[in-house]
Order: structure tokens, then C-alpha cells, then sequence
């Protein structure tokens, strides 16, 4: 199947200038791989995945409704990846993901004395 971009870029503009799917996307998704890479188990190919579950939750079922754009936004499976891979690359660059991985974890000190400095 081929990809639409037209109808590709409409969804993504969708998306990203709505606040009710900005909203979900920052409170539902964005901590969810803030954890995954403080965690050091952030895969960018699951990462697609849950971007695609985000259009499918979320941006597909509030564009259908005929007060917000009353248009069935039904991307192929190729045009979905593309989406995912399209969010997984905003959040990675734009929102943090890419700092957070290059902060170097320390494990938290351990006993009873655990947060006075000893000299």
C-alpha cells in the first residue's frame, strides 16, 4: 500500500494542534517513555508501536466525531507506522527523551547514614 501524505500530514497537523490530543499525548504517553528510558529499556521500535496506539486510541476516534472534524481518518498500516515513527521523533528530539538519555544514573546510597556525606 502506498502512503497518502496528504491525508498523513492532516492527521499529524490534527494531532499536534488539538489540545485535547496534545493533553493525552503529554499526561498519558510521554512520561510512559520518560520511565522507559530512565530505565534504560526504551526500544525505538516499541516506541513506534505505542505512537501508533495513540492514533488509534486517541486521534482516530476524536477526529470521526462531526463536532471536532467529522472525518474517518483510516490510515493503513503503513501510514500508521509513519505516524508513530513521525511522534517517536517528536518526543525523542522535542520533549526530553534524548536529555534524559544521556544523564548518567546513579544508584541511590544505601544505610542509615545514606544522605550525610561523610569527610
Amino acid at each position: 500500500m502506498a502512503i497518502d501524505k496528504v491525508a498523513l500530514n492532516e492527521v499529524i497537523s490534527y494531532a499536534e494542534n488539538d489540545r485535547y490530543l496534545y493533553d493525552a499525548l503529554m499526561k498519558n504517553y510521554l512520561p510512559n517513555l520518560q520511565k522507559k528510558v530512565l530505565a534504560g529499556k526504551y526500544d525505538p521500535e516499541q516506541a513506534i508501536k505505542l505512537m501508533e496506539y495513540y492514533y488509534t486510541v486517541y486521534v482516530r476516534p476524536y477526529m470521526k466525531l462531526p463536532r471536532n472534524y467529522g472525518w474517518d481518518s483510516k490510515l493503513n498500516p503503513e501510514e500508521r507506522k509513519a505516524f508513530g515513527k513521525y511522534f517517536r521523533d517528536v518526543l525523542w528530539d522535542d520533549y526530553g527523551l534524548k536529555e534524559l538519555s544521556k544523564k548518567p544514573t546513579k544508584p541511590a546510597p544505601k544505610g542509615k547514614n545514606a544522605a550525610v556525606k561523610k569527610k
